[in-house]
């Protein structure tokens, strides 16, 4: 009987260990979340990418989906490192095209030229440890 509470007590101690580690965010040390507006409507499709600005760390990327929402991956995993960002929004929106068929008229663009560019975005942002959620307000004037 004794045997069997410690081995029980051991499997009930891994498993919360376990759960503690999975619930702590990502190997990056950071998840971010948020929802990217222009003059406050949910942009999509589209994509949004943070380019850190300590050099030799990789950037986070991540899809928009229809309500503009989106969750940064480092690598196609889930997190970023907690640091200094510098973001761009690419969002287009593509020609109306028949099933089958083919076009050669460009995509629209859903946002401002300099949203495009993390140079010329001015959109800049800190990453702290753990869970970030970060609302990315554009603006078309």
């Amino acid at each position: 009987m004794q045997l069997r509470l410690n081995k029980s007590a051991l499997g009930y101690s891994s498993c919360l260990a376990l759960c503690c580690l999975l619930g702590c965010g990502s190997e990056f040390g950071a998840t971010v979340d948020g929802v990217v507006t222009l003059d406050g409507n949910p942009i999509s499709p589209g994509l949004i990418t943070f380019a850190p600005e300590e050099p030799g760390i990789a950037p986070a990327v991540s899809d928009l989906d229809p309500k503009g929402r989106f969750e940064l991956t480092t690598n196609k995993k889930l997190g970023v490192k907690p640091g200094k960002y510098r973001v761009a929004i690419q969002a287009f929106r593509p020609p109306d095209v028949p099933e089958g068929q083919r076009t050669m008229k460009p995509s629209e663009r859903l946002v401002p030229d300099k949203y495009f560019d993390i140079n010329t975005s001015g959109l800049e942002f800190t990453v702290e440890p753990g869970n970030n959620t970060i609302p990315v307000e554009l603006s078309s004037k």
